[in-house]
């Protein structure tokens, strides 16, 4: 179990950890409201992305097919994508 901890963990440790060297910087310059928005969404990314095999075997235990859990990801994720593309107009 704590191998899985590590394989899933370790992408995010290395964001954060890129992340918080790059926010102080060489010069200890800090960085604008953007870049730190865009970090913070790489790191929420990278938790969701790391999640995804645990939901997965999660829902494949309590006996929803692949078929099914393929449609509902896309079809979620689709919906959100055209949603957020429209309130951006």
């Amino acid at each position: 179990m704590s191998t899985l901890i590590f394989y899933y963990c370790t992408p995010l440790i290395h964001v954060i950890l890129s992340a918080w060297l790059d926010i102080n910087g060489i010069n200890g310059i800090l960085m604008n409201r953007t870049k730190l928005t865009g970090i913070a969404l790489i790191i929420v990314t990278t938790i969701f992305y790391a999640l995804v095999p645990s939901l997965s075997f999660l829902a494949f235990d309590l006996g929803v097919e692949t078929e099914t859990l393929l449609f509902n990801k896309f079809f979620y994720a689709t919906i959100l994508m055209w949603a957020y593309i429209l309130i951006r107009r």
